[in-house]
């Protein structure tokens, strides 16, 4: 989230498995952590914290989304996404919650298509299947992949954890 770090740490380690993760926006001053429906924390951001996915802090609409990779392509991810949904608008989780065994869908978890500022890591293509349709760019090695958590018909991204990353351009919708 734009600004700075905040941190909030798991209750377990997340490898060789699928799990689900949710960061929403509870309030103007308060984000929270799921982790396989389970709030994991809050964090509270500072004033001057833009909640700006596409800049790490910097004036909004100046840098590329990465998806896969920190804002400026470091700490790069090493393995797999899949069902990757931005939504502004709504916080679809806020208790504890069960996390969905179907794939997400611009509908979906209460979520509406105008809310749904971008889908991606789940069609056979590198898309956003929003209705927004944000261009997305491939730089290393990401590609498609039959591996998912929802069985045949649905995909992911495989990051390999080098320079790997989906970039979208920057952009309002981005600004949460």
């Amino acid at each position: 989230v734009g600004g700075g770090d905040l941190n909030i740490n798991l209750s377990s380690n997340p490898k060789n498995s699928w799990h689900h993760f949710a960061l929403c926006r509870q309030s103007s001053t308060r984000i929270e952590l799921f982790y396989d429906g389970v709030s994991q924390g809050n964090a509270t951001p500072s004033a001057s914290d833009d909640f700006n996915l596409s800049n790490g802090g910097a004036v909004a609409q100046q840098e590329p989304v990465n998806i896969g990779a920190w804002h400026n392509g470091t700490y790069p991810v090493y393995g797999y996404i899949s069902n990757l949904r931005i939504v502004k608008g709504s916080s679809l989780y806020s208790p504890n919650f069960t996390p969905s065994t179907t794939h997400f869908t611009t509908t979906s978890q209460s979520a509406t298509a105008s809310e749904v500022k971008f889908l991606g890591c789940n069609g056979k293509t590198i898309s956003d299947f929003s209705n927004f349709q944000h261009g997305l760019s491939l730089k290393g090695n990401s590609r498609v992949s039959e591996f998912n958590p929802f069985g045949d018909g649905y995909w992911s991204n495989y990051f390999d954890g080098n320079t790997d990353n989906l970039t979208s351009a920057a952009n309002a919708d981005f600004v949460l």
